[in-house]
């Protein structure tokens, strides 16, 4: 089987949500908190608890920790608050009566300053469902969009990127049309010298929100023996001034949920419908390049990035694996139920979106309705205190999937992916290529 050169570094430039940590940066204080099941999992019912303990400049803290506990991403249930005891504490948490992740937050004040604490618990994680339900259309309405996507005839710039370019790898800025008026713009890898018919390629879409696309050379982040294209999905020239991109997320991101929010109740529309159809112009872009191998396509990235490289992989058949990191964009509707968890962009935040026409068009654009259409191996990986794209959502897709898959879960992790998931992920594209 061919095989990639890989480096446990690559890509994590490419997992593009936030940058957090459990314990805050430059806190004076380091939580240690520890639950009575090792895996952080529970059956419904059972009871769990949290040995905690709280040091200040590496000495057992003194004073009160205020906690809650609630539903994943949820307003607190309790609030209660425990006296520590040379630094440490028993917490009861109790039991979640569904199945989804309970989240417990603490909090402790020294004078002015408050350090806090955020984990979560799952309980009977295999029975996590989503209320989403795949439109019947479904099929019909993508279908059309593709077919749309298709006959907009493949038309690109590349300009040679000589500051990006390295010894190993050559760099193109692209600006690709996609459909209609619409384009995106990305940096396309490719390894120096390859041959026709040589290389894999990969789609690497991009983290939420409105910001610049960097470019990594080969010494750092790009993949070995690997074409690989990473691109924004809303038009913007990536080397536009800070003070301009400042000027157009002020002008798109204004309100809650940004671009997510556009010409929500028209399904037909809706400005995630070009973004959509843009995926599958980026696989055409790959599958042109003469130095791919004809086989492999491979879609990789994190938050939605982690969404956008499911719904390719569900969405064109072309692709043959998929690496998928905390998804964002799973169970949008989730909030309009009470008692749901919903996934980012979390349209709570501004409730009055949830419209009979909102609630119509958001299963045509979730995660949850492309991942039941998936049936190549994908890699699925998250962390249980993820306070952006939450545990509840992603156990979702993973249970939805219905193809070859692997797990790769990390308890501790917030919105971010650790060394061993990252190797993890390469040695399953390596065992993957065709």
């Amino acid at each position: 089987m061919k095989r990639l050169i890989l480096t446990s570094a690559v890509l994590l430039a490419f997992l593009t949500g936030a940058s957090a940590d459990n314990n805050p940066f430059h806190d004076s204080c380091q939580w240690t908190v520890v639950p009575n099941h090792a895996d952080w999992l529970y059956k419904t019912g059972e009871k769990a608890s949290l040995k905690l303990t709280l040091l200040k400049y590496g000495m057992p803290a003194e004073g009160k920790v205020v906690y809650t506990v609630s539903d994943d991403m949820l307003e607190p249930e309790v609030t209660d608050s425990l006296i520590l005891k040379n630094g440490s504490a028993t917490i009861d948490v109790g039991t979640g009566r569904k199945p989804g992740f309970r989240e417990i937050r603490l909090y402790h004040k020294d004078g002015e300053n408050t350090s806090q604490y955020c984990l979560k618990l799952g309980f009977d994680v295999p029975s996590i469902a989503p209320l989403t339900k795949e439109p019947k259309d479904f099929g019909e309405f993508w279908k059309k969009a593709v077919d749309e996507a298709e006959a907009t005839p493949l038309s690109y710039t590349a300009e040679r990127m000589e500051n990006f370019s390295t010894g190993k790898t050559d760099c193109f800025k692209v600006k690709l049309k996609t459909v209609g008026s619409h384009h995106v713009y990305g940096y396309l890898y490719k390894p120096k010298g390859a041959a026709a018919g040589s290389c894999p390629v990969m789609t690497i879409p991009p983290g939420a929100g409105i910001k610049t696309i960097l470019p990594h050379n080969d010494d750092d982040t790009a993949i070995k023996g690997c074409i690989n294209f990473q691109f924004e999905i809303h038009g913007i020239d990536p080397e536009l001034s800070p003070e301009t991109y400042q000027d157009i997320r002020s002008a798109m991101a204004s309100r809650p949920c940004s671009y997510y929010r556009l010409d929500l109740n028209d399904k037909d529309n809706y400005y995630m419908r070009h973004v959509y159809q843009a995926l599958v112009k980026v696989i055409d872009l790959l599958t042109a390049q003469p130095e791919w191998d004809g086989r492999n396509v491979i879609a990789y990235g994190g938050s939605q990035g982690g969404a956008l490289s499911l719904i390719s992989t569900g969405i064109d058949s072309r692709v043959t694996q998929c690496i998928s990191f905390y998804p964002a964009m799973v169970e949008m509707i989730g909030y309009s139920v009470k008692g749901a968890t919903g996934g980012y962009p979390h349209f709570n935040r501004d409730i009055s979106l949830y419209t009979p026409k909102a609630l119509e068009t958001l299963p045509y654009y979730d995660v949850i309705s492309f991942a039941r259409h998936i049936k190549v191996p994908v890699f699925l990986s998250f962390g249980y205190c993820d306070p952006v794209c939450p545990p509840t959502t992603s156990y979702m897709v993973w249970n939805t999937l219905n193809c070859p898959k692997e797990l790769f879960t990390m308890p501790y992790s917030e919105h971010w992916s650790n060394a061993a998931g990252r190797t993890a992920a390469l040695d399953f594209i390596g065992s993957h290529l065709l």
